[in-house]
């Protein structure tokens, strides 16, 4: 086929097909090989693939295993192809309510951690690198730890790596955080090694998880009450400071990003139901760009929370019987999503298959 059509015909035809038919066509031959491996190939693909999927992790409550499984946005239905037992990527039993968790993706990689232990995974290519253990200190006598946060993300403007920050908290329980000892660091992929940061943030990070958004990750953050989000340039690594949407009052907020836009969900109590508020910036960075695009409920109380959000909005929600639900702002229809056995600890993450190599 190579040998009869223009190179550049065969590259537009390679662009079109999945990462598993393109990882068994680099075998074909050495054009072939050289262009798929190709970084601008790569990147191409990347950007020229609209199909997306849902990636579900989530905790079995009857075997205490942490699991994940791919479902089609459109059906919802699940992809058996793709299921993934999460504990081979750590030899240790971690606490089913917390354990496993997921960050990204970034370019198609995810994060994955559980207590120390982190892996850049892969899902399409099925690659995984364990990241090599965390900058050494040592905690203070007498203490405890209070809190750790983390972040994933890429740097796009200078170094073209993947990057993963890390925050640890300890004190006292009986200090408050402001009295406490941090300790930040910084592993860089194409290095393959951590490096201590100054720990000294523009408030404290409230929230584990972070949303990675135009080569920064984004964190909720706590100033003595006040509530910010906190953002580090990958590139720059540099810490600012942004100001969260007018709401009033909120019993929780959960950031996230929705069609390549900061998002922020707020939730709250309307006369015993439960109310979630989506907010975007629609100018990056710009704090006056605050805008309420819809509103989600109200629920009665067998909603518990928000769990993840779908390419067009859709919002996914967690509810007391361990029952994954969809709801969609845009036709206010819900609809229960297919998983057998009451599950917990979801994470529903809208995913983009991808031909980066992490090894």
């Amino acid at each position: 086929m190579g040998s009869h059509l223009p190179e550049e015909l065969v590259s537009e035809i390679l662009l079109r097909l999945p990462v598993k038919s393109l990882l068994r066509f680099k075998c074909v031959c050495k054009f072939w090989y050289g262009l798929i491996k190709s970084p601008s190939f790569v990147s191409k693909r990347f950007e020229f693939n609209n199909n997306s999927s849902l990636v579900v992790k989530c905790s079995d409550r009857v075997t205490c295993k942490h699991v994940m499984s791919s479902i089609d946005d459109e059906t919802l239905e699940e992809v058996p192809s793709v299921n993934l037992d999460l504990p081979q990527f750590f030899k240790e039993n971690y606490d089913y309510e917390v354990g496993v968790q997921l960050l990204g993706p970034v370019n198609g990689i995810f994060c994955v951690f559980g207590g120390e232990d982190v892996v850049l995974w892969n899902p399409a290519t099925r690659e995984s690198k364990p990241i090599s253990p965390f900058y050494p200190f040592d905690m203070p006598p007498n203490s405890c730890m209070l809190c750790h946060h983390v972040g994933f993300g890429f740097d796009s403007k200078r170094t073209q790596t993947y990057k993963l920050f890390r925050t640890f908290t300890w004190g006292s329980e009986e200090e408050c955080y402001q009295d406490a000892y941090c300790h930040a660091e910084l592993y860089n992929l194409s290095r393959d090694s951590w490096r201590e940061m100054d720990p000294v943030l523009p408030s404290r990070i409230a929230e584990t998880f972070n949303a990675h958004l135009n080569g920064a990750c984004h964190w909720l953050g706590d100033d003595c009450g006040d509530y910010f989000i906190v953002s580090l340039d990958m590139a720059d690594e540099v810490f600012q400071k942004l100001k969260m949407p007018p709401v009033l009052w909120s019993e929780f907020a959960q950031l996230a990003v929705l069609n390549d836009y900061l998002a922020v969900l707020t939730y709250y109590y309307k006369e015993r139901e439960r109310c979630f508020d989506m907010w975007v910036m629609r100018e990056y960075g710009i704090e006056e760009s605050w805008t309420k695009i819809f509103t989600v409920g109200p629920f009665t109380g067998v909603v518990e929370r928000p769990v993840g959000y779908g390419k067009n909005g859709e919002v996914f929600l967690q509810n007391k019987n361990g029952q994954l639900i969809r709801y969609d702002p845009w036709t206010n229809e819900i609809k229960n999503i297919g998983i057998p056995h009451p599950k917990h600890s979801f994470q529903v993450i809208s995913y983009k298959e991808s031909l980066v190599s992490i090894c």
